[in-house]
């Protein structure tokens, strides 16, 4: 079953120099985009969608 509630969903980061922090870093962490996860949370059979975000947003 197709669910378009989250069409029109954006994402946004806010602009983040993780080097100049941990210069040591073998990669930008903050540039992996948003967490997502799904499963039946409460119980109902359909599987619940959850999207992370950053704060501020």
């Amino acid at each position: 079953r197709e669910n378009r509630a989250l069409a029109g969903a954006l994402h946004r980061e806010q602009e983040f120099d993780d080097f100049q922090f941990q210069p040591l870093l073998p990669n930008q962490l903050s540039r992996l985009g948003p967490g997502c996860a799904w499963g039946d949370v409460d119980g109902d059979g359909d599987d619940d969608f959850f999207l992370g975000g950053a704060c501020g947003f």
